[in-house]
């Protein structure tokens, strides 16, 4: 397989692992907190294997970054503001500094 085909697979799992964190409620759900720590091991694998070919600092870049906008529309721990109702006290506590 390509580089880019494993980099793909280790966004995949890091997709999977963030987007059970919040089922897992702290590591106290066994299942979810399994699909975490198997998910991010998975992606962290399927990293090293995408560095033999596809340079580091690309990689890290597309990594994250596609890994980051793609977390929004599955409701993913990187945007509970519309899943899990994090927004409005965010944005209440931002008033209060303010």
């Amino acid at each position: 397989m390509s580089g880019w085909t494993y980099l793909f697979l280790a966004i995949l799992s890091e997709i999977l692992a963030s987007s059970a964190l919040k089922a897992s409620q702290g590591f106290s759900r066994f299942l979810p907190s399994l699909v975490v720590v198997g998910g991010y091991g998975l992606a962290f694998y399927f990293l090293s294997l995408s560095l033999k070919t596809v340079p580091l600092s690309l990689a890290y870049a597309v990594w994250a970054g596609v890994g980051t906008a793609a977390l929004p529309p599955r409701g993913g721990s990187a945007s509970p503001w519309w899943r899990w109702g994090w927004f409005s006290s965010a944005w209440r506590t931002r008033g209060e500094w303010a």
